[in-house]
């Protein structure tokens, strides 16, 4: 597997592709969803605790707060799956409270850099972590 978060990139040794400019709409056509797919792969779908506290750990040192994963609810309200295959998650670390859908607007989810998971409106600007096999 390797990741990317967000342009200007780097790609590291363990096949990360790390950028952090913010895209708007991740879900639209020049979007974070977008990107990942020209670079081969999908919004990142994080599976362990080791994973999010590596990407936490990325984020921090790039002094990113947040960025976009893979994680959404556009189908149903709740129901969060992972966006390349549709797939319930089997690991989650959502912060307190959340989701909360604030103001039924947030749909799209975001790792913060201290590890845990919020929903967020999908129009923000973001940064994003995709991934590739």
């Amino acid at each position: 597997m390797s990741l990317s978060v967000g342009a200007p990139s780097l790609l590291g040794p363990e096949g990360i592709l790390f950028s952090t400019r913010r895209i708007y709409n991740w879900n639209f056509l020049c979007s974070g969803e977008v990107i990942c797919d020209v670079v081969g792969g999908h919004l990142v779908e994080i599976e362990t605790a080791d994973e999010t506290n590596y990407l936490a750990g990325l984020l921090r040192e790039s002094k990113v707060e947040h960025a976009w994963i893979g994680l959404e609810d556009f189908l149903t309200e709740g129901d969060f799956r992972w966006a390349s295959a549709g797939a319930k998650p089997t690991y989650t670390n959502w912060d307190v409270d959340q989701p909360d859908d604030h103001q039924q607007t947030q749909d799209c989810v975001q790792l913060i850099n201290t590890g845990v998971w919020r929903d967020g409106n999908c129009a923000h600007a973001n940064s994003f972590i995709c991934e590739t096999s």
